[in-house]
């Protein structure tokens, strides 16, 4: 039945399209809007509507899917369908970073922002937060791009999205090529935030991340300011490990622990090895210290 054919074509389209054959995954998406039309079926008109506008990204051709894009917004606004207007903010910024239009990326991506904040939507608060840095750092506005990257991630530990924590190679990326440590303790500090919002398992995860970002940073001069930087962090830890928040006092505690050992290894203290030797020892190598 057309039922049945709408909803093969739409998957058949998403897989196609995955998959990067762009000629089948449109030929899919037109076929099941189509049935949409037929079916008078608005939220799935929306959604193979936003599928076309998905494909046409990939195909470099930001003016046509902006137009589908537009065309799937009005079909989702008309249907009182949140869902679906969230989506089309979402491909919208896509579209005008392709186009360099950064100013109507920017106003998009907050115009997003608020309506899945409105809706206490967490998740989709987290991927406009991620659009809002990534658009800044498009623009070279760092300090900014920085600020997003970090909001975006406690609202990722937040909604328990831990997939979006990999934005975290993009915020210590940016902290490092500025050379600055008051912005590499900004990240740090950060992550110690969204330390205590994890489960233990994902904690560890982050941990080792926090390790191969402190290697890089320690190659950052002056070192002098990196160990106040890295002092005032071991400094925050203290009561957080007494509290033991949320349960997360053995992380924090380790976590306090690889700060101490950059910044005895900064300061050319010997007992820097037998540190890094014993957490080498805890994380089965993973960390790599020595």
């Amino acid at each position: 039945d057309r039922e049945t054919r709408m909803r093969a074509a739409g998957t058949l389209g998403q897989l196609e399209r995955r998959k990067g054959n762009l000629d089948l995954a449109e030929a899919y998406a037109s076929e099941a809007f189509e049935l949409a039309v037929e079916l008078q079926n608005r939220s799935e008109q929306a959604e193979f509507k936003l599928d076309q506008a998905r494909i046409l990204i990939q195909r470099e051709d930001a003016d046509s899917a902006i137009g589908a894009i537009k065309a799937a917004q009005k079909i989702a606004r008309a249907n009182q369908d949140l869902g679906h207007d969230l989506a089309s903010h979402g491909l919208l910024v896509q579209a005008y970073l392709k186009q360099k239009k950064f100013d109507l990326a920017l106003e998009t991506a907050w115009t997003g922002y608020k309506m899945a904040e409105s809706t206490r939507n967490i998740s989709e608060q987290t991927s406009f937060m991620l659009d809002i840095a990534a658009t800044e750092e498009a623009r070279g506005v760092v300090d900014l791009a920085i600020q997003g990257y970090a909001s975006a991630m406690i609202l990722a530990a937040q909604s328990g999205k831990v997939e979006m924590l990999s934005g975290y190679a993009r915020l210590y990326k940016l902290a490092l090529s500025t050379n600055d440590w008051i912005r590499i303790g900004y990240a740090l500090n950060n992550q110690l935030d969204v330390l205590t919002l994890l489960d233990p398992k994902t904690r560890w995860l982050l941990i080792a991340d926090v390790v191969q970002a402190l290697k890089l940073a320690a190659l950052v001069s002056p070192s002098q300011k990196a160990m106040d930087v890295l002092k005032l962090v071991v400094t925050r830890c203290a009561p957080m490990i007494e509290s033991n928040v949320r349960g997360a006092a053995p992380e924090i505690s380790v976590f306090a622990m690889v700060c101490l050992t950059f910044y005895e290894w900064l300061e050319g203290a010997p007992s820097a090895v037998e540190k890094a030797k014993n957490l080498d020892a805890l994380s089965s190598g993973v960390f790599a210290l020595r």
